[in-house]
Formats: structure tokens, sequence, C-alpha cells
């Protein structure tokens, strides 16, 4: 189901906005995440030393980490002035499909240039991390994970600390370590959303955006139709900086794998060399989930984002609880099938492979050499990479190989014990694997 672009109120902005030619094209997505948690930490300079322990933590978690699926259980609370909610169940629903398609990798082919000239496209990983509408509420009720609140607020100013509380027109969190709260409604035109990064106050742990900009919309001019500025801003949730960073342009986003953005950019930039004013002038991941462009054009997170996303996932992150509620929030067959039917984590199958093309890893941990097994649906051209913690590239080898089932074998005995990452390009279609590499 689609979900037609222009609620009443905004219809109604758009009479009176008429006069000065107020359009869809001009508007354009303002993610204000960095503001808002700098002023948290204007307020609360506690929230600083959090933050230096959470980067030391995630530090340290890039060189040992081994990440496994994650499943995270979330609440829409919708605000609106009446009980014809701009957002219905079904549309919460696509959006969840949205999340767990762009975390896995399977949202969107490989669309520009950069992606083989500079290498863009080995980069892109599955982040072993899904979504699930809640089913059950912090009291233990059954619950859609839709909770629409009524409110006297026709609009939002960005920062406005009554839209986390019910009695000044907002809605209450859900345990914010059980859940990841979102709260959907009309905000000023000048932001878009934003989003709680890990270590700052319980009553604001989550991410707020416009309702004009969730889910999937039926509006083929609109260029935030696809649901993407949900994935920037879970990313962001997940500790993920924008690419241009914290605190100025050209900040460093802690990233090994993505080079550093002077700005963010708009709109889809087709070409190759859009280089960044920053240090040494890298091209800018423009397709990256973290940039800014239009929703058409954003369509991959890198191995050294999954690896910092999973730092706060892990045992002794900031964010563990969300791993450890999910039996309490959600059931497997509750998220089965929302845009997981390509994922290609590799369980409940005969031959131990999911999707289309697919592959597993043996033996895992290897020692001085590992099989790669694909399952091919097409003769393709097949390029296996294999990364380290840090995103370097350790081995590359190309194949081709007819539709069907084979067996490549990579030598592995050179490489320190450790975990790595291989990747097998298969035409365009990126399958991720981890490989343990043990100790000589």
């Amino acid at each position: 189901m689609k979900r037609q672009y222009i609620s009443f109120l905004f219809l109604a902005m758009m009479t009176l906005l008429q006069s000065i030619s107020f359009c869809q094209s001009t508007l354009y997505r303002n993610i204000n995440t960095w503001s808002f948690n700098k002023a948290l930490q204007d307020v609360d300079t506690n929230i600083v030393s959090t933050r230096s322990a959470i980067e030391r933590f995630t530090a340290e978690y890039k060189s040992y980490g081994n990440p496994q699926p994650v499943t995270i259980p979330v609440v829409f609370h919708v605000l609106n002035q009446d009980a014809l909610s701009p957002v219905t169940l079904a549309d919460a629903q696509e959006q969840v499909a949205v999340l767990n398609n762009c975390f896995a990798g399977v949202q969107g082919e490989f669309l520009h240039v950069a992606d083989s000239l500079e290498g863009f496209g080995a980069r892109k990983a599955n982040t072993l991390i899904s979504f699930c509408l809640a089913q059950r509420d912090p009291a233990g009720a059954p619950t859609t994970g839709l909770n629409l609140e009524l409110t006297s607020v026709p609009m939002w100013n960005p920062g406005d600390t009554g839209i986390y509380h019910e009695e000044l027109g907002g809605a209450n969190a859900w345990d914010v370590e059980r859940y990841l709260n979102v709260w959907v409604t009309s905000m000023r035109d000048t932001i878009t959303s934003y989003a709680q990064m890990p270590g700052g106050p319980v009553a604001s742990d989550g991410i707020v955006m416009d309702n004009r900009y969730f889910g999937v919309i039926e509006d083929t001019a609109w260029a935030y139709r696809e649901g993407k500025t949900l994935v920037h801003l879970v990313g962001n949730y997940l500790n993920l900086y924008d690419l241009w960073g914290e605190g100025g342009l050209c900040s460093d986003d802690y990233v090994e794998d993505t080079p550093i953005h002077n700005a963010p950019n708009y709109g889809c930039n087709e070409i190759y060399r859009h280089v960044s004013t920053c240090g040494d002038n890298p091209v800018e991941m423009t397709m990256n989930f973290m940039d800014n462009t239009d929703d058409a054009c954003m369509y991959m997170f890198t191995y050294g984002q999954m690896m910092r996303m999973h730092a706060v996932l892990a045992e002794g992150g900031w964010r563990y609880g969300l791993v450890d509620s999910l039996n309490l929030a959600c059931k497997p067959s509750d998220f089965a099938g929302q845009g997981l039917e390509e994922r290609n984590v590799a369980e409940n199958t005969t031959d131990g492979m999911v999707g289309k093309n697919a592959m597993r890893l043996y033996p895992n941990p290897a020692t001085n050499e590992v099989n790669v097994a694909l399952r091919l649906v097409n003769d393709a051209k097949v390029v296996v990479t294999v990364f380290n913690t840090l995103g370097a590239v350790q081995q590359v080898e190309t194949f081709e190989r007819t539709s069907g089932f084979h067996t490549l074998k990579l030598n592995c005995s050179a490489f320190p014990g450790g975990m790595y990452v291989v990747q097998a390009n298969v035409d365009g279609d990126v399958l991720t694997e981890r490989l343990e590499v043990s100790g000589k």
C-alpha cells in the first residue's frame, strides 16, 4: 500500500505558501542530528564523557568484534491532531521493510560509476541488522508497534522536548533499552528530522522525523519517497556520524572505509569525480546512506560502518538491551519476510544458504585455506574480496562461473589471526560473510 504524499495539514501549508512558489523540488531534506546532540551536550556536560567512553569501547570492538545477526524492535509514536492518522499500519510495515532491505545490503543496484572506479561497490556490506514492529508493549500487552497519540500541537519546532511527554501533547518513550522509539509528526519546514546518538538522556532517546519523509510515498516527483530518511537516522541512532562528521565540515566520521566529505550532498550526483575539498581531496561516497542525496541514489553501508554499529549493540555496548529485548518485544515470525527475502544469512536451509545468489564459508574458523561455496542463479563474473577489521583489502580473486553450485578456494595462510569479511560480488549482487582466521 502506497501512502499519498500530501496530508491535510501539509495541504493547508501549501495554500498559505503559494505566493512564494513553494514546491517539492526545493524542499531539501535537512537532517539535524549533530545540532540536536550538540545542544544536549551543552546542557549536560556528562554526555561528553559518556560519548568518549562509548568511542573507546567502539575502538576496542573493531579489533576483536564478531558481529552476529541482530533484530531491533521498533515502535512508531505517531502524533496527530485527529484520529485520521497520516501514517497507517501498512505504511509502518513498508518502512520496516525498507530498513531491512537497506541494512541487509539488498536495496538498490550499483548505479554510480565510482562503485567500480573507486572500489566503493566492494565496500558494500550486509550489516546483519534487521528490524521488526514491536508486538508487545512494555507491559506485555499486544501491540501493532504503531502508537497513535492525539495532540493539540499542530506543528513541532526542532528540539521541543514536549514531543517526548504525553502531558505536553507528545508521547512518552517506551523503555529505551528495549525499543527503538521513533516519533513521527509534523515538523517546521526548516528541519526534517534528527536522532539521538548513544549516550544521551533517557526521555529523548530515539528519533524524531517529519511524516512527509516517512515510509514509501506515491508521489514519484518527491526526491525522498523511498523511506531512506529513516535509514540515515537509524544509522545516527546506532552511532554513525554523517559523512561530513561532527563539529563542522570536513570532520572525521570515525570510519576507516568512508572518505571524508566537506558537506552533505543533495540531488543525485552522477559525476564520477565528486571530489571533496577536505584533506587529500578524496572522491566522495555520495551513494552512502550517511550522505544526504536523493533516496534513489542512496544504497549502501560499508563494512566499517557495520562494525561501528555493532559495537553499540554488542554485550557491554550502549544499546545492547535492544538485542536482549527481542524475546520480550517480538518473535522471529513477526518479522519474517519483511524485506528479508534476499538476506544472505545462512540459517534454516538444507544447504545453509538462502536468497537468490548465496555464499557460505567453510571451515570457519579457518587456518590455511577456506572454501567459498557459491550458489549462482545465472552465469556470472565473481569477484571475491577479503577485508580486515579496518576495511583494508587483504586479497582479491576474480572468477568466471556458470549457474549452479561452485566451490572456490582461498589461501589465508598469510593472514594474521583475527576476524575478516569475505565479499563476493556476483555481477553487482554483493554477498557478505564473516571469516575467522585462527592464529598460527
